[in-house]
C-alpha cells in the first residue's frame, strides 16, 4: 500500500522490485508533465513517473521527495514516485475498487507508468 496525491493505492507486489528513497531526477525535455525524468539505479536509467499526476491527481510532491517504488512493467523497470510506503498487506481482490479507467488511460498510452 502507498499514499500518493492524498489517497491510498495497492499495487501487487509481484511487480515490485524495491523501495528506494527518491533523489532528483534528470528531467527529460518534451516528457509528459508525469514523467519527473531518470534516475541511476545502479548503472541503469529509470524513468520515474509521479503516480498521482499519472492518474490524473494533483501531487504535492516536491522534486527528490517522498518515495521511490521500482516495479517492472513490460520487462523493464519503471520507479513510481509516491508520497510514502505505508505496509504490505494482503488484500482480497473483491474488496479492491475496480479503476478500469485507470487501466485504460494507461493502455492508451496517455501515460507511461503504473
Amino acid at each position: 500500500l502507498f499514499r500518493s496525491g492524498g489517497q491510498v493505492f495497492a499495487v501487487e507486489a509481484g511487480v515490485v522490485q524495491e523501495i528506494l528513497p527518491a533523489t532528483p531526477p534528470t528531467r527529460i525535455p518534451g516528457a509528459p508533465a508525469a514523467v519527473r525524468g531518470l534516475v541511476n539505479v545502479r548503472g541503469t536509467l529509470v524513468t520515474v513517473v509521479d503516480a498521482a499526476e499519472a492518474i490524473g491527481l494533483p501531487s504535492g510532491l516536491a522534486p527528490g521527495s517522498g518515495t521511490v517504488i521500482l516495479v517492472e512493467r513490460r520487462s523493464r523497470p519503471v520507479g513510481l514516485a509516491v508520497d510514502e510506503v505505508l505496509d504490505l498487506v494482503t488484500v482480497p481482490t473483491n474488496s479492491l475498487d475496480d479503476r478500469a479507467h485507470f487501466k485504460s488511460r494507461i493502455a492508451d498510452g496517455r501515460t507511461s507508468a503504473t
